[in-house]
């Protein structure tokens, strides 16, 4: 989930958070995530990230799950967003690795089971390379993790195919592998995926509950269609500073969040205009 930003103000705008998490769920998405890299977490103070995840906890009311995102610099910071995610309400949580310093697959292993042990919920862990100095978590600590803790599947936007059908096999069948780009939800469902925690989930959400409906139903020609049709996202996302698009989509599409957190700055006319061109195209395929 984007989070909204209050007009003028370097603050969540909670009522928008509200109202926006009661829109998703009204498009048939099957959870909700707060604090992630789409809501700009790393900009958000701790105070902030707390009510940001406790105010989606509150609207989702138990009607699905709400993962929140944690993960920091070092062991330290990330149990304490952990164990500040636990108590604002979070039923899952998706954990980044250590940022800045590169740690072996051990030392990975080591971290994720600390953080997976403070809190007792069950854990996703995101595979995020290029926001984490390219670490990628290998299958096999994955599949310790899986085996050991309460580790029960991972959100891999590194991009790689191969590596998340690596996952799987090294994991088993209970592990749930989401796609964290939107050109890859029918491959990775194709492989035995979950399905996928994305970006563009917030400004396309019903198309892709209905491509996910739709590949569960077993029409898989109508399903590989919807995908391509959610191709252009990924031209979408070239445009400004990540999530800074994302938001400007949402305003086009009628559900304004305001602009990004500092330091990043909205989309100019041209950039705003070029996004526009892109989400009708999409929307014109539907």
């Amino acid at each position: 989930m984007v989070t909204p930003r209050a007009n003028g103000r370097d603050e969540p705008d909670l009522s928008r958070l509200r109202e926006l998490a009661r829109w998703l769920l009204g498009n048939g998405v099957h959870g909700l995530f707060a604090c992630s890299s789409t809501g700009e977490a790393p900009l958000l103070s701790w105070k902030q990230r707390r009510l940001v995840t406790e105010t989606v906890a509150e609207a989702a009311s138990g009607a699905v799950p709400v993962l929140a995102g944690v993960g920091a610099a070092s062991t330290a910071e990330s149990l304490r967003l952990a164990r500040d995610a636990r108590d604002a309400g979070a039923t899952h949580l998706a954990v980044l690795p250590l940022h800045f310093v590169p740690v072996s697959q051990e030392e990975l292993y080591g971290y994720f089971a600390a953080v997976a042990d403070s809190v007792g919920l069950p854990i996703l862990l995101y595979n995020f390379p290029a926001r984490t100095g390219g670490q990628n978590i290998a299958p096999e600590t994955a599949a310790r993790l899986a085996r050991d803790h309460n580790v029960i599947g991972l959100k891999d936007s590194g991009g790689d195919l191969a590596n998340g059908l690596a996952y799987l096999a090294a994991c088993g069948p209970d592990f749930a592998l989401f796609a964290g780009s939107e050109a890859l939800i029918y491959p990775t469902l194709m492989m035995g995926g979950a399905g996928t925690v994305c970006s563009g989930a917030n400004v396309l959400s019903a198309e892709m509950v209905t491509l996910y409906d739709t590949f569960r139903s077993g029409d898989l020609p109508q399903a590989k269609r919807l995908q391509e049709q959610l191709l252009p996202w990924r031209k979408i996302v070239a445009h400004g500073t990540f999530p800074a698009m994302v938001k400007a989509g949402m305003a086009l599409i009628g559900q304004p969040v305001g602009d990004p957190f500092l330091p990043t700055l909205p989309l100019s006319d041209e950039q705003t205009q070029a996004v526009n061109t892109l989400l009708r195209r999409i929307k014109a395929q539907a």
